[in-house]
């Protein structure tokens, strides 16, 4: 009986020291974890760092500038879906743009281990949130580097969502980066230069020269044999649509025309175009969005 009694008593102690160890290591990593007593300005901003941490993806790029901007709209677009669909599942309506400001450290190992997410919205901080616990679950960020050596590194963006009316009385939503200024107020400082264009400082002007270089330069550059051997005959419209970013490279080419092998040869030009000055807004460079439509007559 008291043999029974010593091995009951074994096994509650053995508990009971297991409960306290998991309680200290959980108590212990909420504290790490409590980004209220962290000071975010003990780490190296991604703006200032030599090497910056970046998806594996946007090593497709060479220049660091690029790779950091594939980095900004991968976070960007992490950000956008979930939001959005945080707002559809909650059947949010906003009737004034709400702002969020997001932070997070990207540790020597690549993994996003302490975030915050401080706004005027509790549901918009909840899927901002949300979207962000994602980067730490996924391990497929490149740690950022200062000289030679791996750091930790601080991501900070400002975002602003809105609500748009969209057709069949559906609502919409718009999320980006907040600049300070409401949607209607964005008005960039300069517009893209084309390398053979030169800055007036007008806007009209400026994109008009633009306008014409592109369009001459997918005219000039365009491969008709490709129409021709596909049996086309009159005047057909391509509607070509990239960004410019803000390194002045154009990216994420998208076509439509009236046959794939065209919008493919269309994607191919257009791809070629030679950097440019990127536009402006508040004295930073940012990126824009183009739609031009290209025509074209085959004889």
């Amino acid at each position: 009986m008291i043999a029974k009694q010593n091995i009951g008593l074994f096994v509650l102690i053995l508990i009971l020291l297991i409960f306290s160890i998991d309680f200290v290591s959980a108590r212990s990593y909420q504290l790490q974890n409590d980004t209220t007593r962290i000071s975010f300005d003990e780490f190296v901003k991604f703006k200032d760092v030599e090497v910056s941490p970046i998806f594996s993806g946007c090593n497709k790029w060479e220049e660091d500038c690029e790779k950091r901007n594939c980095f900004d709209q991968s976070i960007m677009k992490l950000l956008r879906n979930n939001i959005k669909d945080g707002f559809e599942k909650e059947e949010k309506f906003i009737s004034d743009p709400l702002r969020a400001k997001v932070r997070f450290v990207v540790d020597t190992t690549g993994v996003v281990s302490l975030f915050d997410v401080t706004g005027d919205d509790k549901i918009l901080n909840k899927y901002a949130q949300y979207a962000i616990s994602k980067l730490s679950k996924t391990p497929r960020i490149l740690p950022g580097k200062k000289g030679g050596e791996l750091i930790a590194v601080l991501y900070e963006v400002n975002i602003i969502a809105k609500t748009l009316d969209g057709k069949n009385r559906k609502t919409t939503y718009t999320v980006g980066k907040d600049y300070g200024k409401s949607f209607e107020e964005m008005v960039f400082d300069n517009q893209v230069i084309h390398p053979e264009c030169k800055e007036t400082g007008k806007a009209k002007k400026d994109k008009k020269c633009l306008n014409e270089k592109v369009k001459k330069f997918i005219n000039k550059n365009f491969n008709v044999n490709i129409a021709k051997n596909l049996n086309l005959e009159g005047v057909y419209t391509i509607y070509v649509r990239f960004s410019i970013s803000k390194c002045g490279n154009v990216i994420n080419v998208k076509a439509r025309g009236p046959h794939p092998d065209l919008e493919k040869e269309a994607i191919r030009v257009v791809k070629t175009l030679p950097k440019m000055k990127p536009a402006s807004f508040d004295g930073e460079p940012i990126g824009v969005l183009y739609a031009l439509p290209v025509k074209f007559a085959i004889k």
